[in-house]
């Protein structure tokens, strides 16, 4: 039992440096998204180049360098005399410290191996052979680090080991029947004022000394001049790291790289969880339970709420008002219609008006995952037809699809009018491609890592710490060039902005979904004020389209806690006298906690299109594009064709053909099986996915009834969906070339969809996978948007079956 109370002594000595390292571990090994980022190595191309592999390494070895040496520390400043220790114990300590040190280079060789045994492709060998390279660098490091630890060890008890027996013998000095004098000499004074002078020696108090408590750790003046100096620079690093964070969230945390940041992150907190743990001993109180109470206290008052929404210095429609601009919904898609459909006609046979295709699309949430294939593919297709800007209405997006969908629309509301309207071989997908070569991640995990988690122990809020706010400044500053120079930036401004002036030039309507916290209730971001008949069940937050930026509506309809915080809404702030908000404070979250699939808004929007076109006189088709990014999702039902002949027995322009899937009960059977989860740590985990799979069912659930009333209205319904083919895309906000590649493929690889240099560039790259075969959905889905904005009476050829003939 004694050899069990030892060893738990050992752990809880150094337990920050092993929990730590631990935590990194598992996360590099096993999570999707850390596996992401090792796949990004593959595009650095010199190892010890201006890419930043060299910083990369340097960091890994600071992680390395600090559990190591923490741990060290933490065991000699304890009062337990060398000759006290058992020859087994001392040598767990000694080779325990060791491996501790070396276990992160081990764990990134691991998962280096892991991200290259997750690339598919054979034929295709580069990625995979540079990051079995980059997994022998790691291992070769860390056999480095395990000398160089070892070495030094004969050189440390000039801090350590000698500063330990001196202590000892201060100990057998002052002791007296069991009782010795403590030197009492708190951590600030030592740090502040005399810590250069030699050690003073104020007999204070007398105490036994206990396995645990006040009195355990030997006192601060005591320690090494080298050791206060360590600790002092710690904590001014801490402070400059939160300064630069905040006065530069974006330029700077991208310099450094979201890996790069975790593993400062953790060295750091080893060193700082450390002294706070010696602190705990030294005074016999929890200080570390101390400070994490603050923390639970100061959040349960919502003292500390940092996380208001980002506002608009001057919007152009102020109050959502402007000369010549339509305010409500309604107003917005009559004239819309209005002026499209006429220019529709004009371009008709002589003596022929065939109904208008109207587009209303619909983007799922799913992270960078969704944000990249929903603006990808509405990029290649305007690209492939430069006239569907002319017919895309509106675009509701949820989570990671409104980012898709924001970065589509500012695309459209900032291209030249000849790029916008007559075409631009690749214009819209350089934009986009230029756009997500940027880090996302890296501003928002900068932000929470330091800025805001500083944040979380402090009284009183502080805007600038606020990691929402590094998260949005990254989305309105990508990269250079990515939208043409000029005043105009379109993520910068209000969403009301892109909305001035004739409707000929809008951009997409812009529905963003999200869900209010305190009652769970849909919500919408929009630029016009929605109808209560039609979206009676929603919370209308149009009121914020002309005092927010176009990024923080974006981000109001992603925020999927712990990554992003909820948005805070004031109506002290907002909304003043309009209708919208109550009196109360209120907080927002993703809208995929309440509809991820996004057809809620476009239903409704459906509904009053038909109406605006009845009262208009105008023929229109409903055409519903939808863009599922899930590759798992379920093939719920066979998707069929029907067609109603304007005139029986002809076939014209003015045929009404259906487009729809069947019935979920007489789907096709293989569908993936019910995962089976092992039940580790099940009452714990079964809460939180029991939160996510209802999430993604809800989702199914109202896609399967939207499609049941596309087939009963006969409207076409296009669906854009990746192939099974691809696996394990995160859905974090950092996306690697090779999952970027998988996904292009997945609607370049269609017949006649991708340009010979976009397949040429994917060839050359050479660590994509163009083994996927796109999703014979998605395939089908870019002919018939051909076939409507061609008018061609020809039908596409398809392999759906044409059913029957409506009548």
């Amino acid at each position: 039992m004694s050899a069990i109370v030892k060893v738990w002594q050992f752990i809880h000595a150094i337990r920050f440096s092993l929990l730590f390292t631990a935590m990194f571990a598992v996360l590099v090994i096993s999570n999707d998204q850390a596996q992401d980022l090792l796949w990004i190595m593959v595009d650095q191309k010199d190892l010890f180049g201006k890419d930043g592999t060299l910083l990369f390494f340097l960091c890994a070895l600071f992680l390395c360098w600090n559990a190591f040496q923490w741990a060290c520390y933490a065991l000699c400043w304890r009062r337990t005399a060398n000759g006290s220790l058992a020859p087994w114990l001392r040598r767990l300590e000694d080779w325990g410290t060791l491996v501790l040190g070396v276990v992160p280079l081990e764990a990134l060789a691991i998962g280096f191996r892991h991200a290259s045994d997750r690339i598919q492709d054979p034929t295709t060998s580069a990625g995979d052979e540079v990051l079995r390279k980059w997994a022998w660098y790691s291992e070769g490091f860390g056999v480095l680090a395990f000398l160089f630890f070892f070495f030094i060890r004969d050189f440390l008890p000039r801090i350590v080991r000698n500063w330990q027996a001196r202590h000892e013998a201060a100990m057998a000095a002052n002791h007296e029947g069991g009782r010795f004098y403590l030197l009492r000499r708190d951590l600030l004074s030592y740090l502040v004022s005399d810590w250069w002078a030699r050690r003073g020696t104020v007999v204070v108090a007398n105490h036994e000394v206990g396995p645990l408590g006040r009195g355990t750790a030997i006192p601060p003046g005591q320690m090494p001049i080298g050791i206060r100096l360590q600790i002092l620079l710690y904590l001014v690093s801490a402070v400059v790291v939160v300064v630069a964070l905040v006065w530069s969230p974006v330029e700077i945390a991208r310099s450094v790289g979201s890996l790069n940041l975790l593993l400062l992150w953790m060295g750091g907190m080893i060193g700082v969880t450390t002294l706070l743990g010696y602190a705990s001993d030294r005074l016999g109180v929890p200080v570390v339970g101390a400070i994490v109470l603050l923390a639970v206290i100061f959040s349960l008052g919502g003292w500390n709420d940092n996380h208001g929404l980002r506002t608009v210095e001057k919007a152009s429609c102020p109050n959502g008002q402007c000369e010549g601009r339509p305010g409500d919904l309604e107003l917005a898609v009559a004239e819309w219609l209005r002026v499209r459909s006429e220019q529709w006609a004009t371009h008709a046979p002589q003596g022929e008006r065939p109904p208008f295709p109207v587009f209303i699309a619909s983007a799922e949430g799913g992270g960078i995952r969704a944000a990249f294939w929903t603006s990808y593919v509405l990029a290649r297709l305007q690209d492939q037809f430069p006239t569907l800007s002319r017919h895309l209405l509106a675009i509701s997006g949820v989570s990671g699809g409104s980012l898709g969908a924001g970065v589509f629309t500012a695309t459209v509301a900032a291209a030249p009018e000849k790029s916008a309207v007559d075409g631009k071989e690749r214009f819209f997908t350089e934009a986009h491609g230029k756009y997500f070569d940027a880090q996302f991640l890296a501003p928002i995990l900068g932000g929470f890592l330091f800025p805001d988690m500083l944040q979380r122990f402090l009284p009183v809020p502080l805007a600038s710490l606020d990691r929402a706010r590094a998260f949005e400044l990254g989305l309105e500053y990508p990269a250079p060039g990515v939208w043409p120079t000029g005043e105009r930036h379109p993520m910068n401004h209000a969403m009301t902005d892109l909305y001035t002036g004739s409707a000929e030039r809008w951009p997409p309507l812009l529905l963003l979904n999200a869900t209010r916290v305190e009652t769970g209730e849909w919500s919408v971001v929009a630029p016009f004020r929605l109808p209560q008949d039609l979206f009676p069940d929603a919370v209308d937050l149009s009121c914020l389209a002309d005092q927010i930026p176009l990024s923080t509506g974006i981000h109001l309809s992603a925020r999927f806690p712990l990554v992003s915080p909820a948005g805070l809404v004031d109506p002290d702030d907002f909304c003043q006298g309009r209708t919208g908000l109550s009196k109360t404070r209120q907080r927002y979250v993703d809208g995929g906690y309440y509809d991820n699939s996004g057809v809620l808004a476009s239903s409704r929007l459906a509904t009053l299109v038909r109406r605006v076109a009845k009262e208009q006189n105008i023929p229109i088709r409903i055409v519903f594009l939808h863009f599922s990014n899930n590759p798992k999702q379920k093939e719920f039902a066979k998707p069929m064709l029907a067609l109603r002949p304007a005139s029986p027995g002809q076939r014209g322009q003015n045929d009404q053909v259906c487009h729809y899937w069947t019935d979920p009960q007489s789907a096709a059977s293989g569908e993936d099986p019910v995962p089976d989860y092992p039940y580790f740590i099940g009452d714990t985990l079964s809460p939180l996915r029991v939160m996510l799979n209802v999430q993604e069912a809800s989702g199914d659930t109202h896609l399967r009834e939207f499609v049941q009333e596309v087939k009963e209205d006969c409207n076409l319904f296009l669906r854009f969906r990746l192939p099974r083919s691809i696996k394990d895309l995160p859905l974090g906000w950092s996306l690697a070339a090779i999952s970027k590649q998988e996904m292009q493929a997945a609607i370049d690889g269609c017949p006649g969809i991708a340009p010979a240099q976009a397949d040429k560039q994917q060839g050359d790259r050479g660590h994509g996978n163009p083994g996927n075969t796109p999703h014979e959905t998605t395939c089908e889905s870019v002919e018939w948007v051909r076939w409507l904005l061609s008018k061609d009476i020809q039908l596409p050829s398809t392999q759906f079956p044409v059913s029957k003939q409506l009548e």
